[in-house]
């Protein structure tokens, strides 16, 4: 039961930081990649392991394809494997 609970809260709070992401502008973005990327080299460089993913963690990853490919089917710039 304590493990639902912390899945629900962990999947609300990625979902309300999910909105944050879509207010925030591209230049912000760009930078926070540049920053993810350099602290990915950092732990490659020094071999550390990541961490495991939680259960809430992978709830959110797959309700976020859901929703992307969602909206690249209602954009049409979804990419078809039959062609």
């Amino acid at each position: 039961m304590l493990q639902l609970a912390r899945a629900i809260v962990g999947v609300v709070s990625d979902l309300l930081s999910l909105l944050a992401l879509f207010m925030r502008s591209s230049g912000a973005i760009r930078a926070e990649n540049l920053v993810l990327r350099r602290q990915l080299a950092r732990y490659l460089e020094r071999g550390i392991k990541p961490r495991r993913v939680d259960y809430a963690t992978r709830v959110s990853r797959a309700l976020r394809r859901v929703d992307l490919k969602l909206a690249r089917e209602a954009s049409g710039s979804g990419h078809s494997r039959s062609g």
